[in-house]
């Protein structure tokens, strides 16, 4: 820890402080607040953990057809882009930045994984400015020998998670989609964009109904399915949807957890999530508003809540190919959501408590673990909701919904009755001890039912 940061302990709370008297309380000893020396020594941990996962995705110690390249190391040719790259070795930097300037956001199409066993690559960008290549030039000569580079060796296929209108809709918003400019077979997935993704989860809070929420999830696994089984038979793959950093991490980041066991561990799961979700620019503090459970910004959805929830899921049906207990997902949903544990930039500290390897980890680990199991892939449709996932964005909406109840002289009956009958099951829950069915009432709502009744 840096000589800056002073760490005071008072019973059970950690309160930190660096020299300026800047003081963070903290709830419990699990949490913690990041500050300038740890934040930098973090960064510096995770970008060394990704430069590791190349190397060991890539072989990039052996000469061969793949190479670092140092092009975004100040992040000037791509922000949401980590730092250090993979691209083919015949692919120059001055290639790259040409190629770079016919994709949104400047995510140029960028290697994340590659099979052993086919030598097929998975592949992750943003959509095409198809305006601008149809006029042709440096832009889309470059981005073409990119993709004939990534493909090389093996057939290739480009899978675009959005509905087939959505794409061609964003052909009037210097966008679109590759079917105008190149002779590669693009298939659509449609899944919802984030506007899509909220309202599945609002009908979900305030309709008790599922269905949308569900069909959701499973449009993601069947894309993920699809990608993973493109790379197994030998076709390497280049996903995208708009920007590249909601639907595309969620299939990209899934096909990865399908194709490579690794993943499904403690470790390889950390180092997924820092890749995928962290240092290629998943907006963690948009899509969040900076950890709120509700927001009336309009960028706010839960899309790294839909993957974990998808993870959830797959515990379910197969516990024994995961090194981690859903527990686990439980506390990465928690940080996602926790506003202490954004310092300053798009992303929060996801693995607070997480990354030490003492008890604090134990208790995330599945004794049941089975290294060699296999998992099912395409498993069977979702039936069931995250109950933690459900609690946690349930109370502040309970807590709203009751306090506009009351102040409503022209209540409902029917609400009434719903929202105490909820309220009276947690309670059963709580004097049961089940902390997975009683739902996280604080105490304003509970007051507010109180009021009411009285």
């Amino acid at each position: 820890m840096k000589s800056e940061t002073i760490v005071k302990y008072c019973e059970n709370n950690i309160i930190m402080s660096n020299e300026n008297d800047c003081d963070c309380k903290i709830e419990n000893e699990f949490d913690f607040v990041m500050v300038s020396g740890e934040k930098e020594e973090s960064l510096q941990r995770n970008q060394e953990l990704i430069e590791k996962e190349f190397e060991r995705i890539f072989h990039l110690e052996v000469p061969g057809r793949w190479r670092f390249t140092s092009i975004n190391i100040h992040q000037d040719l791509c922000n949401t882009y980590p730092k250090l790259l993979v691209c083919p070795l015949e692919m120059s930097d001055e290639a790259l930045s040409k190629a770079a300037t016919l994709r949104t956001r400047g995510r140029f199409p960028s290697p994340v994984w590659l099979s052993k066993e086919t030598g097929a690559v998975l592949i992750r960008g943003s959509q095409p400015d198809t305006v601008t290549g149809l006029y042709g030039g440096d832009a889309s000569h470059m981005d073409q020998e990119n993709l004939r580079l990534l493909f090389q060796g093996t057939e290739g296929i480009i899978i675009d998670c959005r509905p087939h209108t959505n794409a061609f809709a964003n052909l009037f918003n210097r966008g679109g989609t590759e079917t105008l400019l190149y002779n590669y077979t693009v298939r659509f997935m449609n899944i919802a964009n984030v506007r899509g993704v909220t309202s599945a989860l609002k009908s979900l809070l305030e309709r008790d109904s599922p269905d949308a929420w569900t069909s959701c999830l499973d449009t993601i696994i069947r894309a993920s399915y699809v990608v993973a089984q493109y790379v197994q038979d030998g076709t390497s793959v280049f996903v995208h949807c708009s920007d590249g950093w909601d639907r595309t991490t969620q299939v990209i980041s899934l096909a990865q957890l399908l194709l490579d066991p690794y993943h499904r561990t403690i470790e390889g799961f950390h180092t997924l999530v820092e890749k995928e979700w962290i240092q290629f620019g998943h907006m963690f503090s948009l899509r969040t508003d900076e950890g709120r459970l509700e927001s009336y910004h309009t960028e706010w959805s839960p899309i790294f809540v839909q993957w974990l929830n998808i993870i959830w899921w797959y515990i379910q049906n197969e516990p024994n190919a995961f090194e981690f207990t859903e527990e686990m997902l439980e506390k990465l949903l928690d940080n996602a959501y926790d506003p202490k544990l954004y310092y300053g930039t798009r992303m929060p500290h996801l693995w607070a408590s997480l990354e030490s390897p003492c008890k604090r980890r134990q208790q995330f680990i599945n004794n049941q673990y089975d290294p060699d199991k296999q998992l099912d892939w395409l498993c069977k449709s979702v039936d069931m909701i995250w109950e933690h996932m459900y609690h946690k964005f349930y109370a502040p909406y309970a807590e709203k919904k009751v306090q506009l109840m009351i102040l409503d002289k022209n209540l409902c009956e029917d609400n009434i009755k719903d929202i105490f009958s909820r309220f009276v099951q947690d309670i059963v829950g709580l004097l049961q001890d089940d902390s997975k069915k009683a739902k996280k009432w604080n105490a304003p709502t509970v007051c507010c039912l109180y009021g009411f009744l009285d």
